[in-house]
């Protein structure tokens, strides 16, 4: 599946003895999505899903880019775990 994604980063800079300096980043980039569910039954309505989703991004190799401090990897792992009831 192909998504367009956002990246999003707050950051925070010390500026006075009063406070903090909010900035944030924020970007758009093509990617692909993929992953799976295993349904695993735990009564006959309910199921418990784990599910994994392997995100790729492209990102920027040029030091000049603001997203490029952040040091993001291309590939980004996500883990989950689901209750599935159905009727």
């Amino acid at each position: 599946m192909r998504n367009a994604l956002q990246d999003t980063s707050l950051q925070s800079r010390i500026t006075t003895v009063y406070g903090n300096a909010n900035f944030g980043l924020q970007s758009w980039a093509p990617g692909i999505v993929g992953g799976a569910d295993l349904a695993v039954a735990v009564a006959k309505h309910v199921s418990v899903v784990p599910q994994v989703r392997l995100t790729w991004v492209r990102r920027s190799d040029d030091p000049s880019q603001p997203m490029w401090l952040l040091g993001l990897d291309s590939f980004v792992w996500r883990g989950a775990v689901g209750l599935r009831a159905s009727f």
